[in-house]
């Protein structure tokens, strides 16, 4: 597992951030002044150092040389994924795979370069020569695949895979069929950062799904999923790298196994729109649990999508309550975007190493600003982290248009958690 987020690069810096309740939210006017002008509080990354932080991945210099030329004038999108790949690979071990045609690439493309595309349009507008070549090439979300194979000469399969909000949970998905199927012996999940410009920023305000009005002043209280005093989703950025393979192919090699994907599920609400739906909701945990051939009372934890969207919280806490009514203990559950905010593409991605850092070292991070719950009928996590000793897990992500999905996660065998 490997990310890069506002807490630092590496998993271990959002890891100590979940247990000590840290809000990676801030102001934003002096970091992102365009962008202030829609929302005043964000979690977004500033200026992070890649070149310094290469020496903390102790790979051959070749790719460190390369991983530059690369990046060179790339976007801070492009900068990111190739970082968190590189830092992936290397501690997956898979540079001494053989048969680099058995490992793949799964990115979570949904309009990943649309700030270079404001970017460049105001650059045609000057003067249309300097538009730059290679736009041609990155404006496209699969160029993502070539610069990642490229960089770790992967020559496997590669896809990308568009869900909106679900993305990151839907690429999971994917590269577990790939290799439940045997198409792949090794697959890099890949969790693109979102980097919005100013006009779908401005969609977004207009659509009525931002907060930060009420709290602009109080930056870390924004973002307070299932809250009555909750006003819309606030946008955070990271990137996220996992590496998912079959059981036996990890035993073989004696990896690491920090976790194991138990089941999943996909469902569609027969709508356009972004309004939720409970029964879309429902169905989509109970699918993932049955295919996991488990019940809803082996759940010990749900990691929930929980945006801090007005409606979107109460259907969900509807769902939960549905689910896990019968249940004389139901489970745990909280919501990492209220540490991190709503990181779109890559949430799933970044929720679910949340998850399997929360099952390997026995906590539960806190739901940050859950003050006044709007359902008290659910066991959520207090306003504080808590020891616990969970073993499975469910992850939530649903999108905008009808799509819902949600993962089942187990505790890893791993006892020498260095990621």
């Amino acid at each position: 597992m490997s990310m890069l987020s506002p807490f630092g690069f590496g998993v271990p810096a959002f890891e100590v951030a979940l247990k000590n309740g840290q809000s990676a939210i801030r102001l934003i006017d002096d970091t992102h002044p365009q962008e202030s002008q829609i929302l005043s509080v964000a979690a977004f990354l500033s200026a992070p150092d890649f070149i310094k932080n290469l020496d903390t991945i102790p790979c051959e210099p070749l790719f460190k040389q390369h991983y530059k030329q690369l990046t060179a004038r790339a976007p801070l999108t492009l900068q990111t994924a190739l970082w968190t790949a590189l830092d992936v690979y290397q501690q997956a071990g898979l540079f001494s795979i053989v048969k680099t045609d058995r490992v793949g690439i799964v990115v979570t493309g949904n309009n990943t370069t649309v700030k270079q595309s404001h970017e460049q349009y105001f650059i045609y507008q000057d003067n249309p020569n300097y538009v730059s070549p290679r736009y041609g090439l990155n404006f496209l979300d699969s160029s993502y695949i070539g610069y990642i194979s490229e960089l770790l000469n992967i020559h496997g399969e590669g896809q990308v895979v568009g869900a909106s909000s679900a993305s990151g949970n839907m690429a999971i998905i994917h590269a577990m069929r790939l290799l439940e199927q045997k198409v792949l012996d090794y697959c890099l999940v890949v969790g693109v950062m979102a980097d919005l410009s100013v006009v779908e920023l401005q969609a977004f305000r207009q659509l009525g799904a931002l907060g930060g009005i009420q709290f602009k002043t109080e930056p870390a209280k924004a973002s307070r999923p299932f809250d009555t005093q909750h006003e819309g989703f606030i946008p955070g950025q990271a990137g996220a790298c996992l590496v998912l393979e079959r059981q036996d192919t990890a035993k073989a090699r004696n990896a690491r196994i920090f976790g194991y994907v138990l089941g999943s599920a996909i469902v569609l609400d027969g709508n356009h729109s972004s309004d939720p739906s409970l029964n879309g909701e429902v169905e989509v945990m109970k699918k993932a649990i049955h295919q996991a051939q488990l019940q809803s009372s082996d759940i010990d934890y749900v990691n929930a999508h929980g945006t801090s969207s007005v409606l979107g919280d109460e259907i969900e806490a509807q769902a939960f309550l549905t689910l896990f009514k019968n249940m004389t203990q139901s489970p745990w559950i909280n919501s990492t975007k209220s540490h991190i905010g709503h990181c779109l593409w890559s949430a799933g991605i970044v929720e679910t190493i949340a998850t399997v850092l929360q099952l390997n070292a026995g906590f539960l991070h806190a739901n940050l600003n859950l003050e006044t719950p709007l359902e008290t009928d659910v066991r959520w996590v207090g306003t504080t982290a808590i020891k616990t000793d969970c073993n499975i897990a469910l992850s939530n992500a649903f999108a905008f248009g009808g799509i819902n999905t949600s993962i089942i996660l187990k505790k890893g065998e791993c006892d020498e958690r260095r990621y």
